[in-house]
């Protein structure tokens, strides 16, 4: 079995039903993975918006049919090369 990771967005337009038809073809016959950073990406949204419990707990069941990757040193390593793990400005 193939594992295709879904990106932060990708899996908000699938999630809210935005653009299904255009991944779709890509998840078929595949076990769809977050990274760690995409599930903390998703929760740091739902934080700043103020969601409440009931749209927290949809979004967790969704959260849940996704394999998540867990954190491993050389990933958080590589995140941080591609510049994710860079402070913003003004934050030095």
């Amino acid at each position: 079995m193939r594992y295709v990771f879904v990106d932060t967005d990708v899996f908000s337009y699938l999630w809210q039903g935005v653009n299904v038809e255009r991944y779709r073809r890509h998840l078929e016959g595949v076990i769809p993975a977050l990274s760690f950073a995409s599930v903390g990406e998703l929760y740091y949204g739902a934080a700043k918006k103020g969601w409440g419990a009931k749209k927290l707990q949809s979004l967790e069941e969704a959260i849940r049919r996704y394999l998540i990757a867990p954190y491993h040193e050389d990933i958080a390593r590589l995140w941080a090369r591609c510049g994710r793990g860079r402070p913003r400005k003004g934050t030095r």
